[in-house]
Formats: structure tokens, sequence, C-alpha cells
């Protein structure tokens, strides 16, 4: 794992998010076995001092100890432009994957999957990224798995977020919505999340502020999106 040298996406900077947890119920106790959404590339920020964001969905387990995410970031380490990674966080140490430069205007797909589930949904688990790269043709890149990183062999994640989190800025946060995308908002969509046995979930989302004011807020448009303003 790499040490914290930069903010890494693991929830301290969060700005606002919508949360669902799930556990399945008495009789049948599971976790979730995947999580997919589409959202778009948004315009870069029209000022940059050094901040730092993340777009993101998440999981994380029953006892938050780390979280697993397909993260679209702004900023890490300097850099002016939007790039993929997936990323797997554990308090302060974090390993993530190359970055992946990302034009604006992309849609992008970010995807969590496990398989081999045992005890109850304890699974092998996956993150990446599905983007274009031709007409028709779509290629897997970010790819985060326990096949080369043996932390994510047997994660039971009971938690799933949509987040935005921001880092690094000079005074008030409200005081510069020029530092954030200027093609507010991010819509994330097609939000589909199933179980350890494969079936479909309708989740009831929460959400989350730790600011508040204009222009940042979350809507929950329906099960299966949602839209972040800022």
């Amino acid at each position: 794992m790499i040490s914290r040298t930069q903010p890494i996406p693991a929830g301290s900077g969060w700005v606002e998010y919508a949360q669902y947890y799930y556990t399945g119920n008495l009789f049948y106790p599971g976790a979730f076995g995947c999580f997919s959404s589409n959202w778009k590339v948004p315009n870069a920020p029209s000022c940059y001092n050094d901040q730092i964001i993340y777009l993101f969905i998440g999981f994380e387990p029953n006892n938050l100890s780390g979280i697993l995410q397909p993260v679209l970031q702004y900023g890490y380490n300097g850099y002016q432009g939007w790039q993929l990674a997936s990323w797997y966080v554990v308090g302060n140490n974090a390993v993530h994957t190359p970055f992946y430069d990302i034009p604006i205007g992309t849609t992008i797909e970010g995807l969590m999957t496990g398989t081999n589930f045992h005890n109850a949904g304890y699974g092998e688990w996956t993150s990446s990224f599905v983007v274009p790269v031709a007409p028709g043709c779509f290629y897997s890149v970010a790819v985060l798995s326990y096949q080369s990183y043996s932390e994510l062999s047997d994660l039971k994640l009971n938690y799933a977020y949509v987040t935005l989190e921001a880092y690094n800025f000079r005074g008030d946060i409200l005081t510069n919505p020029s530092c954030f995308p200027s093609s507010s908002p991010t819509v994330f969509s097609d939000l589909i999340e199933k179980n350890q046995h494969g079936t479909s979930l309708s989740p009831g989302w929460t959400t989350h502020q730790s600011i508040s004011g204009s222009p940042f807020s979350i809507i929950v448009n329906s099960y299966n999106q949602i839209t972040l303003y800022y």
C-alpha cells in the first residue's frame, strides 16, 4: 500500500454524499455483490489553487474499516486534468491503480464486482472503469483486482455511496465555487446494485452534506439516479 502523501479519497473531505446500507434480512443475511453507475467527466474548474476533487461510487464494510472505490479525480499530485483510478483505502494507507487520463465530456462507467461469495456475503472483489475508445468499442481501465491485491480477496461490503469529495481549498469552500468543475451538476445515472446472490436492489438512499448553502445540494431523483450540485 502507499502511504498518505496527498489527501486520499477516504472520507474526511466528503462535501456531499448519498448512502445506502444493506445487510439482507433476518432469515437471509447478506451483503452487496456489485455496484455500477454512469457519469460524465465534467469541465475543469475555472481556477486552480492546488485543490483536489474526487467524484466516485464506493463500498465500505459493516465496520467502516476501509473503502473500495472507482474514482474520477482532479488535481491529485498537482495534475490539472481528470484521471481515473481505482482505490482501496484503509485508514491513512491506500493502494491504487495507475492513473488514466480521461477527456472532458466522456461518459464513464464505474463498477465494483464480487465473486466466489461465502459466509453470508464475503467475496473476492474487483474495481474498474469501462470507457469508450472508439465508436461502439469499450475498454476496461483502472482495474484493481483481488487477483493482484490479496486484501480484496475476502471482503463483505454493506455500505454503498455516491460522493463528492474535495481538499486543499483556501478559505471558506462556499466562497470558492469556481474551484469546482464549471459544469455542475454531475448526474450519477443507471445506478445498479445487486446482492451476493445476484438479486437486483432498489435502494432507499439517504443524503448527507457537510456544507450547507448554495450551490451545494444532492438530489435523489430515483433509486437509480442521483444528482450532485456544486
